[in-house]
């Protein structure tokens, strides 16, 4: 999906916004299991889910996994 269309930022704009996030969040616990989502994709559905209103439900679908996890995902993002 191209980054404009589904979240407003061009590709540069998303970039420099996934480099801050990587300066201040620790994505993923160290020594547990992997997260369902990547930073990239985590940050993909939370832009989707404030710029479109998507619900989490459907987005849980979009990227094959729950919708705790899309709801974890959107509150640790923010």
């Amino acid at each position: 999906m191209p980054h404009q269309r589904t979240t407003g930022l061009i590709h540069q704009q998303f970039t420099m916004l996934l480099t801050a996030l990587t300066h201040h969040i620790t994505w993923g616990k160290p020594g547990g299991s992997p997260t369902a989502l990547t930073l990239p994709q985590a940050q993909k559905a939370t832009l989707l889910y404030h710029r479109n209103n998507i619900t989490e439900e459907l987005l849980a679908e979009l990227f094959n996994t729950s919708p705790p996890t899309i709801s974890r995902t959107i509150n640790t993002l923010e």
